[in-house]
């Protein structure tokens, strides 16, 4: 097993007991959804923009770097 995959499971392992401590003690947990999700996506695609530039500047391709990173993601989702 690749140790990527194995932090993923220790990760996994963790979550769901740290959340129940979390709840115990008080904590709260939200998903954002429309105009708060929008606002969130919109600072995380200037971040990505931004650091593509910086790439680029840097001589990199950083648009290439990016699309190969998120299709890196997208297929390993997959065998998770």
């Amino acid at each position: 097993m690749s140790l990527a995959r194995q932090a993923g499971v220790l990760w996994d392992d963790f979550e769901g007991p740290a959340r129940a401590l979390a709840v115990k003690a008080g904590g709260e947990f939200h998903t954002l959804s429309g105009a708060p999700l929008a606002e969130i996506k919109k600072a995380a695609d200037q971040v990505i923009q931004d650091w593509i530039k910086d790439a680029n500047s840097k001589g990199l391709d950083g648009q290439k770097l990016y699309d190969t990173a998120k299709s890196l993601i997208k297929k390993y989702e997959k065998t998770l």
